[in-house]
């Protein structure tokens, strides 16, 4: 009988290998945490859920390689959440104007990570027009506060700051921002596997800081299908011909996980993040809402995307290699539905309905998988708001 020993530390084959990247990336994943998330209800939630991360990362409520996971009906608002993170992802932390009247620069502080954004626009609707209001907003926003600031502190030379510079500012971030549109699941692992090779050579003096995925649900039609399809082709049994001469009854094989193309995505995404340590944001579609005992206030949807895409908060569905750090589920919170019989030109005019919609504050229910002390696991629940305006996204 031959015995196996287990290597030791000081054994070569103990030594687990991998590549200079994934040890850079090991190592900026301590020194150089992605930072907040920008809204005070989520970072609240992330410190209650997770709360190691104040010793590991006492600055960033954000680990690099987070893949969070935003759910929600058409329209709910999952795309402008994702602007509000693309912006803070490509605008710099200070940013240097100047004004009309005087030669002399002043500093503003914007908090961005000056990273650049990899889009996979799946629906066709990503819009850099809207994307360019919501950063011309904040960057208004800021300074006029810089301005109140610097008045009150006697300053009274920082005022009437040149268009021009605010248009500069603005140009150059949104060339951060990289956008893909594949026409199918495939093409978009296909896309994902060229990111390192693009990034390489299209883009070799910028962090990526973000990827997002909108939606992933965009081909789930088409690639059900396609394998229902599939199932339905028959196959013949391996081995030799029967010897009778009836024909061989063909075999309908059922549906299977491993025909799912998804799994390409998820496993191309699985190395990203080991290796460019991006936060990945996946919206998904939520379709039909889970029927269980919780207030009727907080609707969560039903995972409808295949194993092996990860769905941590469903109790039949089993606990895969795919990660999801946390998971946001906007809810229909839209305005009721018109009178029948409303005419385009009422609703048009229906000025109290109009200025309620500016107002609507939409609520955004945040998971997250918490770790105790023990090694067991619970779901941590919260919750937090943000309003879609004219011109801007509004966090609380």
């Amino acid at each position: 009988m031959t015995a196996v020993t287990k290597p030791s530390d000081n054994d070569p084959a103990a030594i687990r290998r991998q590549s200079g990247l994934h040890l850079f990336n090991q190592v900026k994943h301590k020194t150089d945490p992605p930072g907040d998330s920008f809204i005070e209800g989520f970072d609240s939630h992330i410190l209650r859920a997770l709360p190691k991360l104040e010793q590991t990362s006492p600055k960033s409520t954000w680990a690099r390689g987070d893949i969070i996971e935003i759910q929600g009906p058409a329209a709910s608002g999952k795309t402008h959440l994702l602007y509000f993170w693309a912006m803070t992802c490509v605008l710099p932390y200070t940013a240097t104007f100047r004004n009309e009247d005087s030669e002399r620069p002043f500093e503003v502080l914007l908090g961005g990570r000056n990273n650049s954004v990899v889009v996979c626009d799946c629906d066709a609707r990503w819009s850099m027009i809207r994307l360019r209001t919501i950063i011309s907003r904040y960057l208004h926003e800021r300074l006029a506060l810089a301005v109140t600031n610097s008045q009150s502190d006697g300053d009274n030379e920082m005022h009437d700051t040149a268009p021009s510079t605010i248009l500069d500012l603005i140009a150059k971030v949104l060339k951060r921002v990289h956008i893909f549109r594949p026409t199918s699941t495939l093409s978009l692992a296909a896309t994902l596997t060229a990111l390192p090779n693009y990034h390489k050579t299209y883009m070799p003096d910028e962090a990526i800081g973000m990827l997002m995925i909108d939606s992933i649900s965009t081909f789930h039609s088409l690639d059900r299908w396609t394998s229902e399809q599939l199932g339905k082709i028959p196959q013949t049994p391996a081995g030799p011909p029967p010897v009778s001469d009836q024909p061989a009854v063909p075999h309908f094989p059922e549906l299977q996980t491993n025909i799912n193309p998804l799994r390409h995505v998820l496993t191309v995404v699985l190395e990203l993040r080991r290796s460019l340590g991006m936060i990945t944001f996946f919206t998904n579609w939520g379709i039909h809402t889970i029927d269980s005992t919780l207030p009727s206030s907080i609707p969560y949807y039903k995972q409808h995307l295949r194993a092996p895409y990860p769905s941590p908060f469903d109790a039949e569905s089993p606990r895969g290699k795919y990660p999801l750090t946390h998971h946001i589920t906007i809810p229909q919170q839209g305005p009721a539905p018109f009178d029948a019989g409303t005419s385009l030109e009422e609703a048009m005019n229906d000025q109290g309905r109009n200025e309620s919609l500016g107002r609507m504050r939409l609520r955004a229910f945040v998971r997250t998988i918490s770790r105790r002390p023990d090694d067991t696991s619970s779901i941590a629940e919260s919750e937090f708001e943000f309003a879609i305006i004219d011109d801007g996204v509004l966090v609380s």
